[in-house]
């Protein structure tokens, strides 16, 4: 089955933000958790199941340059392509004023390797003190 990849990514419920695209940028507060939601639909909306799919996804200061981070990927309805990058307030708070770039690495049940997307990744300093 042929299908072309739309990839949705909520950036948080408060602000509704919705990217759609092979290239998707991430902005986030150092020192709070970091957990967008990911939704796999193909190019008519209808979700794509992962189920068996494994995610890995990195931050590095440039492609094969310094490991930032790397996010936990947590499927969270596998039927309805659903799952999450995260990133825990720990983990944003050594982050903080970094940029860089990211991507998502898919491996099918099967064995496939494929790049999804990915994008720039801003780590903005928190004005409200902690």
């Amino acid at each position: 089955m042929r299908y072309v990849l739309s990839v949705l990514l909520v950036i948080s419920a408060l602000c509704a933000q919705v990217y759609a695209a092979d290239t998707c940028n991430l902005v986030m507060k150092a020192g709070a958790d970091f957990r967008p939601t990911l939704a796999w639909a193909d190019k008519t909306g209808h979700p794509i199941n992962i189920t068996g799919n494994t995610y890995q996804a990195e931050f590095r200061d440039a492609p094969e340059g310094t490991l930032f981070a790397r996010y936990s990927t947590v499927i969270t309805d596998a039927a309805n392509g659903k799952m999450q990058l995260r990133l825990s307030r720990a983990q944003t708070t050594r982050l903080s004023k970094k940029t860089g770039v990211w991507d998502i690495k898919q491996t099918t049940p099967d064995g496939q390797v494929k790049y999804r997307f990915g994008g720039t990744v801003i780590v903005k300093p928190p004005v409200t003190a902690p």
